[in-house]
C-alpha cells in the first residue's frame, strides 16, 4: 500500500509518499510503517503527524 504523511515541526511542514507499507504500528507515541520483511520504511513522533492517508 502506498500513503501520504504530513509531518510538522513548528512552522515546518513536509509531504512524504510512502509505498510498499504492509503494516503500521503505534507504540510509545510514534508511527511506524514497515514493508511485508518488517523494516522499518518511516517513523514519526505522533504529535509531529498531522494526518497519515491512503493513497
Amino acid at each position: 500500500m502506498r500513503y501520504l504523511a504530513v509531518v510538522a515541526n513548528g512552522d515546518y511542514v513536509t509531504n512524504r509518499r510512502i509505498s510498499g507499507v504492509e503494516h503500521i504500528t503505534i507504540a510509545e507515541g510514534v508511527y511506524v510503517l514497515y514493508d511485508k520483511e518488517n523494516k522499518v520504511l518511516f517513523s514519526s513522533p505522533a504529535d509531529s503527524l498531522v494526518y497519515l492517508e491512503l493513497e
